[in-house]
This record gives C-alpha cells, sequence and structure tokens, in this order.
C-alpha cells in the first residue's frame, strides 16, 4: 500500500521557503498558487479538492461540514489507517476538521483552547503599559474565577515558549508514532505569528504595530521581517530532524505551506486580508518524485495536491484539481478572499475604526493565474476594488464568489471567551 506524509508549514512565504530550505529534497514545483489567504479555506481545500467557495468553507463560515467527502475520510474507508497532528488552533475537532483521522492530536496551545484558563490577551490590552503591567496582569489571574494554576501556566507560555508543535512531532516521529500510519497530516506553526525560537536562535526585538496600520497604510515592519526569518530557521532547522525522522516510513512527503505572510508590501500585514502574490504563491516540494518525472514548470494549485493524493492511493473521488505528475492542461487557477472573519470585524471595532471602513475591506477579491505566466489580482484601493489588470476572468469568478458567500450562512460553532483569547494571541482573532 502507498504511505504519504502531508506536512503543512503554516505561514511559510515562498521566498523564505527557497532560502532556507534547500536541504529539501523532492520536485519543488515553483508556480504553485493556494485557494486563498489563511488557513481554514485552504484546508478545506486541501481535502476535498475544491475551491473554498464550492464547499462553503471559508471566513464567513469555518466549520468543515460541508457535504463533499474529506479525502481523509476517503482514504480511511478505501482501508488506510490515518493520522493527523495540528497545532493551528482552527483546524480543531470542534471544527470538524478532524473528519476521517484514526487519531488526531493536538498542541498544547490547542488543547488549552477547551480549558476554564485566563485570558491574559485580554488583561494585557486593558492594563496601561507600565513595568508593573505583567503584576497587574498576574494579580487579576489570581482574582479570577478560573482554574489558577493552569492559567498561571498559560501565562508563563504564552509570554515566553515559542509554538510546541514542532518538538512533539519530532519526539513522536522518533518513538515511532506515526509508524503504523498510510496517511499522515500534520500543521506546524513556528513560522506563524508571534516569531519565536529557542534561545540559541539571536532573535531581534520588534516595535509594537500601530492597529491603525491594520489594514493599507504606511508601516516599516522590517524588524517583524527579521523575526520572522529567524523563526523560518528554526522551522527549517525542526523540520529537517523531523523528515529524517519519517522519510523512510512513508513513499511519499508532501512539503508546502497553506498561506504566506505580509510584511509591509501593499501597506498591509499578517494575513489578514486580500489575494496578494506574497500571500498566496506558496512553497509545494514532493519528496518521491524527482524533477525528470513530473511537470514541475507548469501552473499548480494546492487543489492538485489532493488529486495527486488520490490517485496515488487509487482512492475514486471528484477534484478540481490536476495530478502533479502530469503536465497541467492551460488551465485558470484561482485565488479567494472572502471578506473579514467575524472577529477580525470585531476587533477591528475594537480598534476604533468606522463600521464603513471596515465594510469596504470586508468583500470578496479574486486573484487569476495561468500558463500565462502572470497573476493578475482583484485588491482594495482608495477605497474601492480593482484589478492589477482588466480581465474577464477575474470579474466572472469574483461573481461566482460573491453568490456563494450568500448562499453559505454561516453556522460557525460558538467558542468561549477563553477559546477566543487564544486565537487572538497567535492573530486569528
Amino acid at each position: 500500500m502507498t504511505s504519504i506524509a502531508v506536512f503543512v508549514l503554516d505561514t511559510l512565504r515562498k521566498d523564505s521557503f527557497d532560502q532556507h530550505f534547500d536541504w529539501l529534497p523532492g520536485a519543488r514545483f515553483d508556480r504553485t498558487y493556494a485557494p486563498s489567504h489563511y488557513t481554514v479555506p485552504v484546508h478545506a481545500s486541501l481535502f476535498t479538492g475544491r475551491y473554498p467557495s464550492t464547499v462553503g468553507v471559508g471566513a464567513k463560515h469555518e466549520q468543515f461540514d460541508c457535504k463533499e467527502p474529506s479525502l481523509v475520510e476517503e482514504i480511511s474507508t478505501a482501508g488506510y489507517d490515518t493520522a493527523g497532528f495540528t497545532a493551528n488552533g482552527l483546524l480543531t475537532e470542534n471544527r470538524s476538521f478532524d473528519r476521517g483521522f484514526d487519531q488526531y492530536h493536538t498542541s498544547w496551545r490547542v488543547r488549552l483552547m477547551d480549558d476554564d484558563v485566563f485570558g491574559w490577551s485580554r488583561a494585557v490590552r486593558e492594563i496601561p503599559p507600565g513595568p508593573l503591567r505583567d503584576v497587574r496582569a498576574v494579580w487579576r489571574c489570581l482574582r479570577s474565577d478560573t482554574a489558577t494554576i493552569p492559567s498561571l501556566r498559560l501565562g508563563w507560555r504564552q509570554k515566553f515558549a515559542d509554538h510546541d508543535g514542532g518538538r512533539r512531532v519530532l519526539k513522536m516521529a522518533r518513538s515511532g508514532s506515526f509508524r503504523e500510519a498510510d496517511f499522515l497530516f500534520v500543521n506546524l506553526m513556528e513560522a506563524h505569528s508571534p516569531y519565536r525560537a529557542p534561545d540559541e536562535y539571536e532573535m531581534p526585538t520588534t516595535e509594537p504595530v500601530d492597529p491603525n496600520t491594520i489594514l493599507e497604510g504606511d508601516v516599516d515592519l522590517s524588524n517583524h521581517r527579521e523575526r520572522y526569518e529567524v523563526a523560518v530557521q528554526w522551522l527549517s532547522d525542526l523540520y529537517k530532524q523531523i523528515f529524517e525522522a519519517i522519510s523512510d516510513d512513508f513513499d511519499y512527503v508532501f512539503t508546502l505551506s497553506d498561506h504566506g505572510e505580509l510584511f509591509g508590501e501593499h501597506g498591509a500585514r499578517a494575513h489578514f486580508h486580500g489575494v496578494y502574490p506574497e500571500l498566496v504563491h506558496v512553497p509545494l516540494c514532493v519528496s518521491g518524485f524527482n524533477d525528470d518525472d513530473v511537470a514541475t514548470d507548469s501552473t499548480r494549485s494546492l487543489l492538485d495536491v489532493h488529486r495527486t493524493i488520490a490517485e496515488l492511493m487509487d482512492v475514486q473521488t471528484e477534484s478540481e484539481g490536476v495530478d502533479l505528475r502530469k503536465k497541467a492542461p492551460d488551465r485558470d487557477c484561482f485565488t479567494e478572499y472572502h471578506g473579514f472573519r467575524q472577529m477580525r470585524r470585531d476587533i477591528l471595532c475594537e480598534y476604533g475604526f468606522a463600521e464603513s471602513t471596515v465594510d469596504v475591506y470586508d468583500q470578496p477579491l479574486v486573484g487569476h493565474v495561468s500558463d500565462r505566466k502572470n497573476y493578475a489580482y482583484q485588491r482594495i484601493s482608495n477605497g474601492e476594488r480593482n484589478s492589477t489588470e482588466t480581465r474577464a476572468e477575474l470579474e466572472d469568478r469574483a461573481e461566482v464568489i460573491e453568490a456563494a458567500i450568500k448562499h453559505h450562512v454561516s453556522t460557525n460553532q460558538d467558542l468561549s471567551k477563553d477559546a477566543l483569547e487564544q486565537l487572538r494571541n497567535l492573530g486569528y482573532a
């Protein structure tokens, strides 16, 4: 039986991957585009082989409860053993991203989301800056009705600890925990904000970011980019050890990112909105393929990962992707932005943005790429939606996405205030 591992290195930019992952063997598909700009819709596409707007999973509906089967469910039904691990708080069981997995593991950050813990991020925002801010936050914690010991442990980890996902996966890989799995999925967050690495890595100090630059505006994030690159180097070093530990157990290892990150390009930051090329042009490498055996120069979508895995494992399923081993036809690939997540809208209003301003950025955008080798995309400029190029495909697809969003009424599961604080700490809320 064919065995496959898929590693999603969350928030890893294509240019940073090229710089830090030259050690990784396999075929590299350098013109690969993610179908959207952040974790939830991209993973919905990875697991279904369809665009996020097709299955109705994205910013306006983050539950992976679509009627379309997950590839993992179909792999499991075919008799394969499946295992998953996520360090990402958006890919949890309560959002049904564990569909089809025989075992689904999470990091401490994810596990603590459901605990009765103190909201450190909220407390820090409410307490004025100063030398006693941390002391006052601890005092609030001790006086709260939350679980004291877990809350203090969480506060220490949030302030000082780096992401634990990669280290735990390495330990599991070395102990043989994944050896029985025919299909393994892992999401690692070491490249994600707040950009941390162990003490032996020299991590620059960042300057605070003015919340008013959370949309478009002049912003210097050079020191944040420097921290990010150190975190990516840490991820590369860690992933190299993981790869060495599991590569003999799997016939193919897919290494990819779900989206990139902005550091002032286009006057924006992080991956809050838009389909900018720095967000959707992502790395993809398949170890087990050789460049001579596959068409690496074709324009690719992450939808193709779904199709390729299905073909390799002889699973019959529908997909909008194309097998990576085959030369892709001259086709249209799209990227989608569905507007703000509700929690993002809420925090923008907390920052003092007028609702009319938020509405400007809370509208669908689309990008288009084909074998013509260029990427055209819509963006918000001067308060209006416009395109880098006039292209009929953009307007047509934008109408399709807008209609799809209107038809998918959100039934997002309500999260506890503590779970919301965990997502805020990672920049998701």
